[in-house]
C-alpha cells in the first residue's frame, strides 16, 4: 500500500509550470529544432505534454511500485490528469523554502499529512503545513488518487547534512613514466577562462534569477526522493523508513554540494545558485560515493599541473577524452561480462512503454556482446529496474554504472523517440557518461556561454579525469549519449552548444536518439567485450588519442599497460 500511495503523490506533484513546452530542447533530444512546442507526439501511455498530442495508450495502471508479476488494476488516463491538475498540484505540494533544513520530500508529506489531520498534535503550531487552497477538493476530483495519498507523519523531520568526507586520492600516475606525464591534461573540473566567466555573471546580472531556487525545481527533487523511497521499500523491506529518508536526503544534498564546488571553482559561487532539483546534468542520479569523490576531484582540480590564470589549458594536453567510467579500478561499477543483466519491469510500465524499452535493449544486444535477461521475480544479483514516471522536467534518470541493490532507471516515455531515451539511459547503466563532458570536447563544440542557463552550469562541466576514460574512441557528434545544441539554453532559439567541424552536419547529428552509433559500438565493446584486455591507468584514453601507442619514446609503458585504449588486444 506504501508504495501506491507514494507513486500517486510522485505523479500528482512532479508536474513544473514553466517547462512545459520546452522539455524536449532542454533534454538534448534531436528531432524537435530550437524551441520545439513541446514533447512532440504522444507517447505510449496518454497524450503528449506539449500541444502536438498523439492518441496514447491506457497511461498508468492503478498497480503502483513493484514487480511486473503483480495485477495491474485499472488504467488511469494520465495525459488528461497531467493537463487538468498541473497548477493545484503545485499548490498543494508546495515547497519548503529554499534554505529550510526540511528536506522537500518531507516538506510535502508533512503537508499531506496535516491537510488531512489539521487536528493532530504535531501539526499544531505549523499553519504552514496545512494547505487551504483547494488541497481537499484536488485530492477527491483524482481518480485512482483519492484515498491514497495520507502517510504517517515522519520520524526524520529536521535534517542536519553530514561533513564531507577526507577522501584519500590514489595517485595514478604512480610508475608512468616522465615522457606521458608531460602530457597528461590538467584536471580542470569546474575551471572556466575568464570571458566565459564574465560572460555568465553579464547574464545573470541582465535576468537577476541566478540565486532564485523556484518551487517547481525543489517539488522535482521531492518526486525523486519519492520514487527513491519507494524503490527502497520494495529491495529493502525491513529497512526503517526513518533510515531511507536520511540516505536519500544526504545523496540528493551532496548532489546538490558538487554543483555547487563547480560553481565555487568557476569563481562563479557569489553570482549562480545551481538548481536543487536532485539530479546531476538533469538526467543522472549520484550515489553518494560517486558524490563524495567528485567533491574531492573538484577540491583538488588545478592543483597537481600549473595552469594559466583564468585560462583553459592548451596544446596537446588537451586531449584528453573521457566519456565512460574507468571500469579496471572501479570493478564494483562494472557489469559481469559472464552472464547477461538481468532486469526488471515496474507494474508502472504499460506494453507499449515495455515495447520500447525492449527494442532499446535489442539495439545494445543486436550490436554488442552486452546481454540482458528479462525477470518475473526480483534476483538475488544486482539488476536494471524500469520505472515509469510523470514528469514534465525529465525524459529519464538513471545511475552511472552497477549500484547496488539495484540500478532503477526511470522514464517518463514521452519525449521524442522512447526508445532512444531508453538506450541513452541503459547506457548510464553500464557507465556511459555524456558525450559533450568529454576533456576533448572544446576541441569540437562550440559552448555559447551567453545563451546557456547559468543554474544549469553542471550540464557543461568536463567530467572527472580520474574516473572517466574515452578507451581511444574518438569524439562522437552522433552519439547517442551527446545532447542536443539546445540543452539547458536560456533562449529557445540560440544553441548552447555549435559544432566546430562541418556544422552544417553535426549540428543536426548532436541529440541524435535513433539508435547507437558506429563509435558508441566501439566504446560498449572496449568496456565489456574484451575481458581479457585491459588498461591500468585512466589516462590510457588521452595517451591514444594523442597518437602515442606506438611512440619508441614511452619505453613500452603503453603497449603493457593500454592494451585496450590502443586496441593491442
Amino acid at each position: 500500500m506504501l508504495l501506491r500511495l507514494v507513486f500517486c503523490s510522485i505523479f500528482v506533484a512532479s508536474v513544473g509550470q514553466d517547462f512545459i513546452g520546452d522539455l524536449s530542447r532542454r533534454f538534448g533530444l534531436n528531432g524537435q529544432g530550437p524551441g520545439g512546442p513541446g514533447f512532440g507526439p504522444g507517447g505510449p501511455g496518454g497524450p503528449g505534454f506539449g500541444p502536438h498530442r498523439g492518441p496514447g495508450g491506457p497511461g498508468f495502471g492503478r498497480g503502483g511500485f513493484g514487480p511486473q508479476n503483480g495485477p495491474g488494476g485499472q488504467p488511469m488516463d494520465l495525459g488528461a490528469m497531467l493537463n487538468n491538475v498541473a497548477q493545484s498540484a503545485n499548490q498543494m505540494f508546495n515547497a519548503p523554502p529554499p534554505n529550510s533544513d526540511i528536506p522537500p520530500h518531507i516538506y510535502r508529506r508533512l503537508v499531506r499529512f496535516c491537510t488531512r489531520n489539521p487536528g493532530h498534535p504535531k501539526c499544531q503550531g505549523h499553519p504552514e503545513w496545512i494547505n487551504n487552497q483547494g488541497g481537499g477538493n484536488l485530492l477527491e476530483a483524482l481518480p485512482g488518487i483519492a484515498g491514497r495519498l495520507t502517510e504517517a507523519f515522519p520520524e526524520l523531520v529536521h535534517f542536519k547534512l553530514p561533513p564531507i568526507p577526507r577522501i584519500n586520492l590514489p595517485d595514478v600516475l604512480r610508475g608512468v613514466p616522465d615522457i606521458l606525464r608531460n602530457v597528461v591534461p590538467p584536471s580542470i573540473l569546474g575551471q572556466l577562462t575568464e570571458i566565459a566567466r564574465n560572460t555568465i555573471k553579464a547574464s545573470c546580472a541582465t535576468s537577476r534569477t541566478c540565486k532564485q531556487q523556484r518551487p517547481e525545481i525543489l517539488n522535482q527533487r521531492a518526486s525523486i526522493a519519492e520514487q527513491e523511497s519507494a524503490i527502497h521499500k520494495v529491495f529493502n523491506k525491513n529497512k526503517a523508513q526513518e533510515d531511507i529518508d536520511r540516505n536519500i536526503e544526504t545523496r540528493l544534498a551532496r548532489t546538490h554540494q558538487v554543483k555547487q564546488a563547480l560553481l565555487k571553482k568557476a569563481g562563479l559561487d557569489k553570482d549562480v545558485e545551481p538548481e536543487n532539483d536532485g539530479t546531476f546534468q538533469k538526467d543522472i542520479l549520484l550515489t553518494e560515493t560517486q558524490a563524495n569523490t567528485m567533491l574531492a576531484e573538484i577540491d583538488a582540480a588545478g592543483n597537481e599541473v600549473p595552469t594559466v590564470p583564468g585560462a583553459a589549458p592548451t596544446g596537446r594536453g588537451t586531449r584528453r577524452g573521457r566519456s565512460a567510467l574507468f571500469l579496471e579500478t572501479t570493478p564494483t561499477q562494472r557489469w559481469p561480462n559472464d552472464r547477461p543483466i538481468q532486469y526488471m519491469f515496474d507494474q508502472t510500465l504499460n506494453e507499449q512503454d515495455k515495447g520500447a524499452v525492449r527494442a532499446a535493449i535489442q539495439e545494445i544486444e543486436t550490436k554488442t556482446c552486452v546481454r540482458f535477461k528479462f525477470e518475473t521475480t526480483k534476483p538475488s544479483n544486482s539488476h536494471i529496474y524500469y520505472v515509469k514516471t510523470a514528469s514534465s522536467t525529465v525524459c529519464g534518470l538513471s545511475y552511472i554504472g552497477r549500484v547496488e541493490p539495484v540500478n532503477t532507471i526511470y522514464l517518463t516515455f514521452g519525449c521524442g523517440n522512447p526508445t532512444g531515451v531508453a538506450i541513452h539511459e541503459t547506457l548510464h547503466a553500464l557507465g556511459l557518461n555524456h558525450e559533450q563532458l568529454r576533456g576533448d570536447r572544446d576541441q569540437f563544440i562550440t559552448i555559447n556561454w551567453a545563451n546557456v542557463n547559468p543554474q544549469n552550469y553542471d550540464f557543461f562541466a568536463i567530467a572527472d579525469s580520474k574516473q572517466f576514460t574515452s578507451y581511444g574512441v574518438k569524439y562522437d557528434y552522433g552519439s547517442i549519449m551527446h545532447y542536443n545544441q539546445f540543452i539547458a539554453s536560456q533562449f529557445p532559439t540560440k544553441p548552447s552548444m555549435t559544432a566546430k567541424v562541418d556544422p552544417a552536419k553535426n549540428n543536426a547529428l548532436m541529440g541524435q536518439r535513433n539508435g547507437l552509433s558506429a563509435r558508441d559500438i566501439e566504446l560498449v565493446t572496449k568496456m565489456y567485450c574484451v575481458p581479457q584486455c585491459e588498461d591500468k591507468n585512466v589516462y590510457c584514453g588521452a595517451w591514444a588519442l594523442l597518437d602515442l601507442c606506438n611512440s619508441p619514446n614511452n619505453g613500452g609503458y603503453l603497449q603493457q599497460n593500454c592494451k585496450k585504449s590502443c586496441s593491442l588486444c
